[in-house]
């Protein structure tokens, strides 16, 4: 079954094993590969007019003995390649990052792993045998203007716990995401 948020459900080869990944799509590795590149011309910008001309500020207002002026600069001068990393960083996660869902019957637990290719960046495991019932509903309070819905695990002593988010447009599929574990878990599903 592929779902339209960039979940898609994954072959395994195993009766007792289902897994969902979310990353690797056509539009992901474009919009990734276009923040890697305006990213790199940038930070030659940035390394070739920006840093030049905050150094001169800052020693200029160094030799004016003027510290809170430096100060500022220096501050300043630091923000253009605090964005280019961090934009890096998020096309190379769009470009590599994966997230995967696995849920295992044999073993009895769920595992939420995000990784960059074979890296395992953070990995979260919850144990099914403790799980009462799945729910997909709104995040948060009904008067506020969130547009996500969340995917819940709902343990035995009611504590919950969010799997994963979708947006207001795709709650039909992530309806069907929740289903789908609950129908192979065994256990109340959302109602619909």
């Amino acid at each position: 079954m592929k779902f339209n948020y960039f979940w898609r459900q994954v072959e395994t080869g195993d009766a007792n094993k289902i897994e969902f990944i979310r990353g690797g799509e056509k539009f992901l590795l474009v919009l990734g590969w276009l923040h890697i590149l305006v990213m790199c011309i940038f930070s030659v910008w940035a390394i070739f007019e920006w840093i030049p001309l905050v150094q001169n500020q800052i020693s200029y207002s160094l030799r004016l003995n003027d510290y809170r002026r430096a100060g500022f600069w220096y501050f300043v001068g630091g923000l253009p390649m605090t964005i280019i990393l961090e934009r890096l960083m998020l096309g190379v996660w769009l470009v590599f990052g994966r997230v995967s869902i696995i849920i295992d019957k044999t073993s009895g637990r769920i595992t939420k792993d995000y990784r960059v290719r074979s890296f395992s960046l953070y990995t979260r495991s919850y144990q099914t045998g403790t799980l009462s019932s799945i729910s997909f509903h709104r995040i948060g309070d009904v008067r506020r203007i969130l547009l996500l819905s969340a995917l819940y695990l709902h343990q035995k002593n009611d504590t919950p716990r969010k799997l994963l988010l979708a947006p207001k447009k795709y709650q039909k599929e992530g309806r069907a995401m929740a289903g789908q574990i609950a129908d192979f878990l065994g256990i109340p599903g959302p109602a619909d």
